[in-house]
């Protein structure tokens, strides 16, 4: 029978592990863009589709440049009003409204292809944008109408030809027939029409001949006119934080997740993130009764009892030389008889016999026992 080994689980193992649920996550569940209910040319977006450049260049221009966001009425103070691609689709009304302002003596630009919302707002004009065309072409003047300053060409990739009934429609530039540029009068105002955003964008402009162009248009305004930019219905790309990019996206959840479960494993396994700090107070500590008792020990297994019996008999002769003031070289004989003359209270005889004995070679564990304890009896509280 084959032996299942058991399978040993690394690190390396774990962070591979993670790194392809990372993967999974990411081409399992991509970015969803987000649905687009803004349009690219906005005043407000810096990118190379946006028009913030336009409204920065008027700004400098003199003109007094406002958003007119949803829910603003269009006052009769504003002197131009600028459509980049409109978002809010006009009702008829709402377009009639719009129509009777312009004929008021004020000027309304239109910029986009063609959509829903751009033709709304030009449908009262008796004007549409068709469906768009990639020119991506050169462009040249079909009358010299726009001369200041003046410009010879532009260049754009696609635009939305415009169309119309209406014979007093003047254009201003046109691609194999069909007009791209164009302006009409509405009572005392007027209309400008193009079929062409990529001019009027924060990269068109750029390219001096589309800024030139953009320039004709400007030029026509009255000096420090108010200006209004359609910004209904319009939000801006902000950009995305890493913390909201970490929670909101699927490869910023596969990140955490493979955090998670390293640091998981690793709590699991017990590993440590540092070196071990000892603790002072467990720190075990051995007491001075262990070393004794291990020497005590290892004289007893190696049987020096004649070692241990030399120490006590010198250990007792010091102690009673320090105390009567006694040479302690003096034989056994000799050291007892001048204790004896220092000290006629001492038991000389009980004393000389200690001595002797203590100078025995070979003694037994029980007479080594009771020797310490008559030399401990001898050596007192003056030890």
């Amino acid at each position: 029978m084959t032996r299942l080994r058991r399978l040993k689980i690394t690190d390396m193992h774990l962070l591979v592990a993670a790194l392809m649920a990372l993967v999974a996550l990411a081409v399992l569940f991509p970015p969803s863009g987000s649905s687009e209910s803004w349009k690219p040319l906005s005043i407000r977006n810096s990118s190379s589709g946006g028009a913030m450049v336009l409204r920065m260049w008027m700004e400098h221009l003199g003109f007094d440049v406002r958003p007119l966001t949803a829910g603003e009425h269009l006052s009769d103070d504003v002197d131009a009003l600028f459509m980049l691609e409109p978002v809010h689709t006009y009702t008829p009304n709402e377009a009639q409204v719009l129509y009777d302002w312009v004929a008021a003596g004020h000027t309304l630009v239109v910029v986009g292809t063609e959509d829903d919302a751009v033709n709304s707002v030009l449908m009262p004009f008796d004007v549409s944008l068709t469906s768009i065309e990639w020119v991506d072409s050169t462009l040249s003047l079909a009358s010299p109408t726009l001369t200041t300053p003046p410009f010879e060409h532009v260049s754009v990739s696609y635009a939305s030809p415009i169309y119309t009934t209406r014979a007093d429609l003047v254009v201003h530039i046109m691609a194999e027939g069909q007009p791209l540029f164009a302006s009409l009068g509405a009572g005392d105002g007027m209309v400008w029409i193009a079929g062409m955003p990529a001019p009027f964008t924060n990269s068109g402009l750029r390219d001096e001949a589309s800024a030139r162009l953009v320039a004709n248009l400007l030029l026509r305004l009255p000096e420090g006119a108010t200006v209004a930019f359609d910004e209904s219905e319009r939000e801006v790309a902000v950009p995305e934080s890493l913390e909201s990019w970490m929670i909101s996206s699927p490869a910023g959840w596969s990140i955490l997740l493979a955090g998670a479960l390293v640091m998981g494993y690793l709590l699991l396994r017990g590993r440590r993130f540092g070196r071990i700090v000892p603790v002072e107070g467990h720190q075990l500590r051995r007491e001075p009764t262990e070393y004794v008792r291990a020497m005590a020990n290892l004289m007893r297994r190696t049987r020096h009892r004649g070692v241990v019996l030399h120490h006590y008999r010198g250990e007792l002769r010091r102690v009673l030389a320090k105390r009567y003031v006694i040479d302690p070289g003096l034989s056994d004989e000799a050291f007892v008889r001048v204790l004896a003359e220092r000290d006629s209270t001492l038991d000389v005889e009980a004393l000389a016999g200690l001595l002797h004995r203590l100078s025995a070679q070979n003694a037994s564990e029980h007479d080594l026992v009771s020797l310490a304890m008559a030399v401990d009896e001898w050596i007192g509280e003056g030890r």
